[in-house]
């Protein structure tokens, strides 16, 4: 099995996740986010599954999209990691599936924000 590990920096999770990956004989590939190009018209990449650490959501994001489309099993998926990424898609996602979750309001502007504050009494409202 060959795992690539998506990465922007590699912290003490990431040495974690190596050591680990080499105490138990799996070879794994660090892809470098800064350095990664996608042949998006091939659409063949050389891992069984890739796992996302990159500390930029938006290049995680493509990155996801790009592999699942070819195929590659992802952890997370780009769904996944698109709603994750997203604190009004995630809220929606928990609703949707009953859990529940603090009351909360959207605004789109200062003064709908204020109304919204002063709806679920805000301190000092």
């Amino acid at each position: 099995m060959r795992v690539g590990v998506l990465c922007s920096r590699i912290r003490v999770e990431e040495k974690l996740i190596f050591a680990e990956f080499e105490q138990r004989g799996i070879e794994y590939v660090k892809i470098n986010d800064d350095e990664i190009i996608f042949a998006l018209n091939e659409g063949r990449y050389p891992y069984d599954v890739v796992l996302e650490r990159s500390i930029h959501h938006s290049r995680a994001l493509y990155a996801l999209k790009v592999l699942n489309d070819a195929g590659v099993p992802t952890v997370n998926t780009a769904e996944v990691a698109d709603v994750c990424g997203d604190k009004f898609k995630t809220t929606q996602a928990l609703i949707r599936a009953g859990v529940p979750t603090p009351r909360t309001r959207l605004a789109f502007t200062p003064e709908s924000a204020i109304r919204a504050i002063e709806e679920l009494g805000y301190p000092g409202c």
